[in-house]
């Protein structure tokens, strides 16, 4: 199944004036795997947190955005679960 990861918290460092942002597509067997997946390789600061929702209840507008910023990081597709983000990953994130 795959979730659509929401990083929520407004933070200057990562999501400036923003407090909801559609973060990642994830491949994933559950949410919690999902969350956890998008958990290891997204930065998160103490007011930050994420959630999880199945791509098939996510809004169209917040998946395009995923999809549409994500051709700009062609290291997503060094993690197999990570389909699509907003950010790019870091270097040693493959498995």
């Amino acid at each position: 199944m795959e979730y659509l990861v929401y990083r929520y918290g407004a933070n200057t460092l990562n999501q400036p004036m923003r407090h909801q942002l559609p973060l990642c597509v994830v491949a994933a067997g559950s949410r919690a795997e999902a969350l956890k997946v998008a958990e290891s390789y997204h930065q998160l600061y103490h007011n930050q947190f994420l959630e999880a929702v199945p791509v098939s209840r996510a809004k169209r507008e917040h998946l395009d955005e995923v999809y549409i910023r994500s051709l700009r990081y062609s290291s997503a597709k060094q993690h197999p679960q990570i389909i699509a983000t907003v950010e790019p990953l870091p270097s040693d994130c493959s498995v």
